[in-house]
């Protein structure tokens, strides 16, 4: 996904320190908006990203007392930052300006799927419901997943068994291991990618949290890889655990999709099958 380049790019510039990647990092950021509307809360994550990896850097440097030259890298950074910004808000801005000139493609939008409560607590209730039924759609079991068709198998939880274990496994560890930046910015990118789907109604959307796959795929191999260290238990390789989840979660998703989501009766009704013959037709 996008935030998979986003985070590749980013990290490249803070490592290189070169102005050309960071101008890399500036044209993506920029052109996240024009995706899809989940898609603006990408600038704000990559913000997110970086003010996250900048404050590690300061406060590691600070408790270590580095030399000089430390100081010199992480203001080269900054800047480097700073042309990105500058650069992403270049390249959004043509579409900015198409908003100011038609409000209404903007706002409509937002009226439609906003979740829209008269008072803040009461929002505040609608958004803590949304997180739950978000949180709920990663458990192996029930009915928690979205319930259109067009999406989903309604009501099929995000991960199965075989998945979940792993996904779990590595949750634990992100959080046992939440001092190493790298974890850090694997929370950051799931809660961050999950917000257009927490502030809008009839959560879990599939399509608005689309762009939680990638950090979710992240924390699913950060638990096959530990799997995969285990030593030896009497001279058995514990690694082939790993493999034969990869195995069992893949052949199940193959199922799901090619099978189980293709022969819902009326499936091309929720394409809308029907209205592309009548247009044909006419």
């Amino acid at each position: 996904t996008l935030w998979t380049v986003i985070l590749w790019l980013l990290l490249r510039a803070l490592r290189t320190k070169r102005w050309l990647d960071f101008a890399w990092l500036g044209l993506a950021v920029g052109l996240t908006p024009y995706t899809y509307y989940s898609g603006w809360v990408l600038p704000f994550v990559a913000a997110a990203m970086a003010g996250y990896l900048l404050f590690v850097a300061w406060w590691t440097g600070r408790r270590k007392a580095p030399v000089p030259s430390g100081g010199m890298r992480l203001r080269r950074q900054v800047a480097g930052l700073m042309l990105a910004a500058l650069l992403a808000l270049l390249v959004v801005l043509p579409l900015a300006i198409h908003f100011y000139q038609n409000p209404d493609l903007l706002v409509g939008r937002l009226a439609n799927t906003a979740d829209t409560e008269d008072t803040a607590q009461s929002l505040l209730q609608s958004v803590w419901s949304n997180t739950i039924a978000t949180g709920a759609m990663f458990g192996p079991f029930g009915s928690a997943g979205d319930l259109r068709p067009v999406r989903n198998i309604p009501g099929e939880p995000v991960l199965s068994i075989w998945w979940a274990i792993p996904f779990y496994l590595g949750v634990v560890l992100s959080l046992w291991r939440l001092k190493r930046p790298a974890y850090g910015l694997l929370w950051i990118g799931l809660w961050g990618l999950a917000l257009p789907g927490l502030i809008t109604e009839t959560a879990p959307h599939f399509t608005r949290i689309l762009g939680m796959v990638a950090p979710t795929v992240l924390f699913i191999a950060v638990g096959l890889d530990w799997i995969w260290s285990l030593p030896k238990i009497r001279r058995v390789p514990l690694r082939w655990a790993a493999l034969l989840l990869l195995l069992l979660g893949g052949v199940f998703s193959a199922r799901d999709y090619f099978v189980r989501w293709a022969t819902i009766p009326d499936l091309d009704r929720a394409f809308f099958a029907p209205s592309y013959a009548l247009g044909r037709a006419l």
